[in-house]
């Protein structure tokens, strides 16, 4: 300071202004450098460096929401792949996501996201059944978390319907002796009780078929069409001597909600198109003997398609199940006119993907039995279902119920 002084007493023009000029910009980097400085003012600079990296956590998510799409057995129930407001955590911002299910392998789509992540060269971690001290709530959560350079990059919560479709929810909250009382069947004396189980939605995913098919039971496997393993899966079912069902998809009421995948029937199609692609349908799985509908809940109101439908089924044998996603009798009706056989689904396992919950439909599904003589229980893919009817199925059986083909419920 004194040698400041000292040269503005000489009043030496050139080093006042030297002088000015280190103050001044002394001044400025202190200013430019203060933690006063208000953060939720970006510059410029930083909004434009900001968005880039959020555009970059938007391209990162819809790259591992396509990855799963189409690696994932599953069928997704929604696109709506929300963005949720950016967080901030440690001083660093990171990209939410939201995406929707229709159900959920938890094994699997870890290692696809452990796939994924190496191929970006980041981490993750998966953290499960986030509302789970929530029962009332209708989904499950689970929160996937990417790291890049050991900080969160993109946060993503999944959610997985707790229900096979929101179509069928009022069917399975009904009472069980109104169930009971709507079942088509009658007991016939000295017949051990019938449970036939029927898994839907194999034909991508081998992982959970590969341990369903090791079960010593007469289980029969419905599988959707013009899949990559379709024909493999039937080909090993019929090996092993059991049921092989066409899960045929039909078109659901909220198509904006709900994919019903490839080869599905729309009320749109004429009757050329419905042969053309129950054509592909059927070939693409050998050895069924019957179909149940996948989704459907406005085409199995839809008396026209039915028709064609129920011809085509008649032209080779066979028989059509109604997974009962909509009230009405209409595709009753239809297979009637076209003259099929047809049967109906009285009890979903696994809208609640546990094993205990499972258990506790398949008993409910008993009960049914030894009132009518006959049961159909339709479940899915889910490990939480093979653990389940590995766990009480020598239960039932010691309780003098035959688990059954679906075929054995014809003469």
């Amino acid at each position: 300071m004194k040698f400041i002084i000292r040269f503005l007493k000489n009043k030496n023009p050139l080093l006042i202004g030297i002088v000015a000029t280190i103050v001044f910009l002394a001044i400025s980097l202190l200013f430019l450098r203060s933690p006063d400085f208000p953060k939720n003012v970006p510059s410029s600079e930083r909004l434009e460096i900001q968005t880039e990296i959020h555009r970059k956590q938007i391209e990162f998510f819809e790259r591992y929401t396509r990855f799963i799409r189409d690696n994932h057995g599953g069928l997704i129930a929604s696109e709506e792949n929300r963005n949720a407001p950016d967080k901030i955590e440690d001083g660093h911002t990171f990209g939410r996501f939201l995406q929707r299910f229709k159900f959920f392998d938890r094994v699997e789509i870890e290692r696809l996201t452990g796939k994924f992540a190496e191929k970006e060269n980041v981490q993750f971690s998966l953290l499960s059944d986030l509302n789970k001290d929530q029962p009332a709530s209708s989904v499950n959560q689970t929160q996937i978390k990417f790291e890049k350079n050991e900080k969160l990059w993109v946060v993503i919560t999944v959610e997985i319907l707790k229900y096979y479709t929101d179509e069928s929810r009022n069917s399975v909250q009904k009472s069980q002796e109104d169930v009971i009382q709507k079942t088509e069947f009658d007991r016939v004396e000295g017949e051990k009780p019938k449970l036939v189980i029927i898994i839907d939605d194999f034909g991508n995913r081998m992982n959970v078929f590969n341990s369903m098919i090791s079960l010593d039971y007469n289980i029969t496997y419905s599988i959707l069409p013009q899949l990559t393993f379709s024909q493999e899966t039937a080909e090993i079912v019929n090996n092993k001597g059991l049921d092989v069902m066409l899960h045929l998809p039909m078109e659901p009421k909220e198509m904006n909600r709900y994919n019903p995948g490839i080869g599905a029937l729309l009320k749109s199609d004429d009757e050329d198109i419905v042969v053309e692609k129950m054509t592909l349908n059927l070939d693409s799985v050998p050895y069924a003997i019957g179909a149940n509908n996948h989704m459907g809940s406005a085409y199995t109101q839809y008396k026209e398609g039915l028709d064609v439908v129920m011809k085509i089924l008649n032209e080779r044998s066979m028989f059509f199940l109604d997974s009962k996603t909509a009230p009405g009798r209409i595709s009753q009706r239809s297979a009637k006119r076209n003259g099929i056989p047809y049967l109906s689904r009285n009890i979903f396992l696994d809208n609640e993907q546990n094993v205990e919950a499972i258990g506790r439909q398949l008993f409910k599904a008993v009960k049914i039995a030894n009132k009518t003589g006959k049961v159909i229980a339709i479940g899915h893919p889910y490990m939480a279902t093979y653990e389940a009817l590995a766990r009480y199925l020598p239960e039932i059986e010691t309780q003098g119920i035959r688990i059954a083909k679906v075929s054995e419920l014809f003469n």
